[in-house]
């Protein structure tokens, strides 16, 4: 009887460690490391793959908040720390991406998908994330828009509510403004004018 209830247990046990192998080889097949910050105790734990994507040792460094808020790129610490200030006390998901400068010195763009884990009286208690490269990407998005920027036909795009998410250099140059000061305002913002007239009751038709 006992060597039945010893197999019964042995049986979700090894069940369990299949899963584990399962995902390890899963997460390294897609480049994916994970990490968790257990907020009460301000601990840090990552992924053979976290380490990885940062380009450090895992001998030699230990992922401590700290430790890793000098691995983001200064010009986006402040960001990346309100971002994370916000999903904790609000209770919520995490997405963006932001720069990595690496021991070498090499700046890579990091993904981060996270989420929460609320303790019994609802606060959060870890945030559990996974962290990838997506430096490849980006670089490829910059030659894109380097060449879109250049071509001469007027090229612009925009979200639901009619702000500019896109102006390249023509359409620019046509309006006036420079695509910084372009990118983010409504167009009815910028030409109050066109208000009513055919183009704004067509562009509404179409939304």
């Amino acid at each position: 009887m006992s060597r039945r209830r010893g197999t019964r247990v042995a049986e979700p046990a090894a069940s369990l460690e299949r899963e584990r192998e399962r995902l390890a080889i899963a997460l390294r097949a897609a480049h994916l490391g994970v990490y968790e910050w257990r907020i009460p105790e301000s601990a840090v734990w990552w992924s053979p793959e976290v380490y990885e994507i940062y380009g450090v040792d895992p001998l030699m460094f230990v992922p401590t908040v700290e430790a890793c808020t000098a691995l983001i790129h200064p010009d986006d610490r402040e960001e990346v720390w309100r971002k994370s200030q916000d999903c904790i006390e609000r209770g919520v998901g995490l997405t963006h991406e932001y720069r990595a400068v690496r021991p070498d010195g090499e700046v890579r763009w990091i993904g981060n998908d996270a989420d929460v884990a609320l303790d019994p009286d609802g606060r959060v208690e870890r945030v559990i994330g996974v962290a990838f490269d997506v430096t490849h990407r980006r670089q490829d998005e910059q030659r894109v828009g380097i060449l879109i920027s250049r071509i001469d036909d007027h090229l612009v795009t925009y979200d639901r509510q009619w702000r500019y998410t896109f102006v390249n250099g023509a359409e620019a140059r046509v309006v006036g403004m420079s695509r910084e000061e372009l990118l983010g305002r409504s167009i009815w913002e910028l030409f109050p004018d066109a208000v009513g007239n055919q183009y704004f009751r067509a562009a509404y038709r179409c939304r």
